[in-house]
């Protein structure tokens, strides 16, 4: 494999310096390239000439002139305090080359994690901050799944919230104000959506509409009323069905669904609580704001002693749990910390014919996989929440589950906003100023704009098949644009380059990889017949071709990177780098026309491009099309 191959080659060049300068290969910082650059790899001196107490330039010179050449690395150069290798052009092209030939599929490393994403509140549809959300989920968990973990990718359900219990007074006590399910509203997350905002608004102005709000939320937390029960019940599970239709025309899929009220119902959430409890820094107030209520005691920590209010509520003094709580039982649940005999039952078959599996004590069975070791939890949850999530693993922390703390990844996003908004506008539910931004909403613009070219490109086409590939331009441009940019910035959706043909956009890619598939094509080259003898003795690789042969090279590296940061954009920088690559090979050097032998080396540069192309967008969630 490319990865076990460039390791290898990592390591002879740290072993031969080690030897060369008598140090440890772990005192050894290689630089590869990620972008276009005048060496393969490169060895700084300055680091290492502290440690040796010598002049760099001189310990650069001694690399280059002891620094014994193999078939793979072919020669060196000193640059100033630089050493720069140079790959034999030759046999990494052979090897690249080889390895698309015989792909063979990746080891797993038996390591389990779990990635939580987007858990949407039951109560509304997904808008566009949602989709990021759901986007960045779905990606890192085909990144952790490539480089060989088993990931349980997770939906977690807040159905014991305020917002389920807004939908459950809106259902029972105000049908004559119904919104009129029309238009997007025929959708049940829509309707709920509008009846949420519709009852949102009137508890500012009736408190007693929000009083009986809030006792509803209170008897399905307590899970006493059978009958408010089983309504309730049926409006979240029509909810979570319906943005269950959203995110599968994302391509984004579970393999676990857990409800707010399974840790309830588990006695997941009493057993957590009563661990808490025995925790001298868990304690109930006696007097002060926060009287009766069960209170995190924060001020022990150092991010906490010198605020004027670090306590964290967990217990209301009405009985009801926070945020926290919940979460705090929710994650001894994940890290498989409280043993309850759990079982589960198939929830519902997907789209890519694998089953949402939901917890069922009664009729269900036990699932080792949910029940094997975590090595990681990664909760994608937006930036609103870095304080509350952070005190959550504080908290855990403070009652020695330092375990728990240490593996429990915040990736905290930031927001999504329309040019025509302004950076601070953010999307709230209870208003319902996500009207018209909803991810239903702005997928199906989106294929609407794509539709309109794919018209005009391909006007002999039949209807069905310019609305595939129309569907499958927009879907894939809005995903394209939740993932190019780090998650640690806001995001400006601007529609004019989200679709652009021409720029950083998935329509570009999409475009780069058909361009290929049609030269393939042309060619009579499929993935049956992909095999062709090149000879390569008496080629010159110009700088155009070999370099995008290098960087198929460092694919997995990218990879392994992304992995590391958490950090799906990087893989999207990659895949954009790498099509400028082609396109400007392409526009420079003729492929079918050209003498036989360089006409295979670059029909296995076409070949290999839109291979490792489709193999990165994938991991962006992203199909490809042969014809665009």
């Amino acid at each position: 494999m490319l990865n076990d191959f460039i390791q290898n080659t990592i390591s002879k060049i740290k072993k031969n310096i080690s030897k060369i300068l008598g140090i440890d290969t772990n005192q050894i910082d290689l630089i590869i390239p990620e972008k276009q650059a005048p060496y393969d790899i490169a060895f700084c001196c300055g680091t290492i000439a502290k440690i040796l107490k010598k002049n760099p330039v001189i310990i650069a010179k001694d690399i280059c002139i002891n620094f014994r050449p193999d078939e793979i690395i072919e020669k060196t150069e000193q640059k100033n305090i630089y050493v720069n290798f140079f790959f034999c052009r030759k046999k990494i092209v052979e090897k690249i080359i080889k390895e698309i030939l015989n792909q063979k599929k990746k080891t797993s490393s038996k390591k389990t994690i779990i990635i939580e994403y987007p858990c949407v509140n039951p109560g509304k549809p997904l808008h566009i901050g949602h989709c990021r959300n759901a986007l960045l989920g779905a990606s890192l968990s085909k990144i952790f799944e490539y480089c060989g973990y088993d990931v349980l990718k997770m939906n977690y359900i807040d159905d014991l919230g305020l917002q389920a219990a807004c939908i459950d007074y809106g259902f029972s006590h105000l049908k004559d104000e119904f919104p009129k399910k029309e238009n997007y509203a025929k959708k049940e997350d829509q309707w709920q959506g509008r009846l949420y905002s519709l009852i949102a608004q009137k508890m500012k102005t009736n408190k007693k509409i929000e009083q009986d709000v809030r006792k509803i939320m209170l008897q399905i937390e307590q899970r006493k009323n059978k009958k408010i029960i089983e309504i309730h019940n049926k409006l979240v599970e029509k909810c979570i069905l319906a943005q269950y239709q959203t995110l599968w025309r994302l391509g984004i899929y579970h393999n676990i669904i857990v409800n707010e009220s399974d840790l309830i119902d588990t006695k997941i959430y009493d057993k957590a609580i009563g661990i808490l409890k025995k925790n001298k820094n868990i304690v109930f107030e006696a007097k002060g704001k926060n009287k009766d209520c069960l209170v995190a005691k924060l001020n022990k920590l150092d991010d906490y002693e010198k605020m004027s209010n670090p306590d964290k509520v967990l217990i209301r003094s009405d009985g009801t749990s926070t945020y926290i709580a919940k979460d705090i039982a929710l994650h001894f649940y994940k890290f498989n910390e409280i043993s309850n005999n759990i079982k589960y039952k198939k929830y519902i078959k997907q789209p890519n014919n694998e089953y949402i599996y939901s917890i069922d004590l009664i009729n269900g069975k036990t699932n080792k996989k949910i029940e094997e070791k975590k090595e990681k939890v990664v909760n994608v949850i937006g930036s609103e929440q870095i304080y509350t999530q952070k005190a959550m693993y504080d908290i855990m922390k403070l009652c020695g589950y330092e375990d728990i703390y240490n593996k429990s990844i915040h990736i905290a996003y930031e927001h999504v906003w329309f040019k025509e908004m302004g950076e601070d506008f953010k999307f709230s539910g209870r208003s319902g100023n996500w009207i018209g931004y909803s991810t239903d909403e702005v997928l199906d613009k989106a294929k609407e704009i794509a539709l309109n070219g794919v018209i005009q490109r391909q006007k002999k086409k039949t209807s069905i098949w310019q609305n595939n590939i129309a569907e499958l331009l927009g879907c894939s441009a809005v995903k394209y644009a939740m993932l190019k940019t780090s998650w640690k910035k806001k995001i400006k959706f601007d529609w004019d380059a989200v679709m652009d043909m021409h720029g950083d956009s998935a329509c570009y890619l999409l475009y780069s990889y058909a361009r290929a598939k049609s030269i393939l094509k042309k060619a009579g080259i499929n993935n049956s017949n992909k095999s062709k003898n090149i000879d390569l003795k008496n080629i010159e690789l110009p700088d155009a071709e070999y370099n995008i042969f290098k960087k198929l090279l460092i694919f997995d590296l990218i990879v392994q990177k992304a992995k590391h940061d958490y950090a799906p954009n990087i893989i999207a920088n990659y895949c954009f780098e790498i099509s400028n690559m082609f396109n400007s090979f392409y526009a420079q050097y003729p492929v079918l026309n050209a003498e036989e032998n360089i006409r295979n080396l670059r029909l296995a540069l076409c070949f290999s491009f839109a291979e490792f192309l489709k193999k990165a967008l994938s991991l962006l969630v992203i199909d490809c099309a042969e014809e665009i």
